[in-house]
């Protein structure tokens, strides 16, 4: 039986260190990268990693020939609930607002926040009266469940903006004007 020399020790020890922070590196590189598609205070996507996300829903819809929905929706008059009741409540009433709309998803479907107090749903393979009823159940799930703060129950309604893309269509900002034209009709 032959043992290791010195020199082979000293080289499997540099190889594992090498490793080591290799792994390191990885999983250093993953949690930036994690951290810059994730909105910090709900965990949901952020509004980057949406736009980076509807280019692959863009291809799979042009590829499967099958439109869908985009909804922009925000939470009625949150300035009033910052001004009454302070940013902390503001942030629970974003944080437990996201969750409800997250259980309320379709499959397939997916949310992002896309700023402030609005939020971009993806309604896959939806046109028309499927993603009236898809959005209608988030904004019911979410005036059905006021959020619990430290300040008391505050009771949060939302409005919605449905524009609905079409594989021939050039790209998402028609879409995307559609949905926020709607919104604020």
């Amino acid at each position: 039986e032959q043992e290791f020399s010195n020199d082979d020790k000293a080289f499997m020890e540099l190889l594992a260190n090498w490793f080591g922070l290799m792994l390191l590196r990885t999983k250093q590189t993953q949690a930036l990268e994690t951290q810059a598609l994730t909105d910090a205070l709900t965990g949901l996507p952020n509004r980057r990693a949406a736009e980076l996300r509807f280019a692959e829903e863009i291809a799979r819809a042009r590829r499967d020939q099958c439109g869908f929905s985009i909804a922009i929706g925000d939470l009625d008059r949150f300035k009033l609930i910052n001004d009454n009741f302070g940013h902390e409540v503001g942030d629970e009433v974003l944080r437990q607002s996201s969750l409800v709309m997250r259980e309320a998803l379709r499959e397939g479907d997916w949310i992002a926040r896309w700023g402030g107090e609005e939020f971009i749903l993806f309604l896959h393979h939806s046109s028309g009266d499927e993603a009236f009823a898809a959005v209608e159940r988030l904004r019911l799930a979410i005036k059905a469940s006021p959020c619990v703060t430290d300040s008391g129950s505050v009771e949060v309604t939302s409005s919605f903006g449905i524009g609905e893309f079409q594989p021939g269509n050039a790209d998402m900002s028609h879409t995307l004007s559609e949905a926020d034209g709607c919104l604020y009709e």
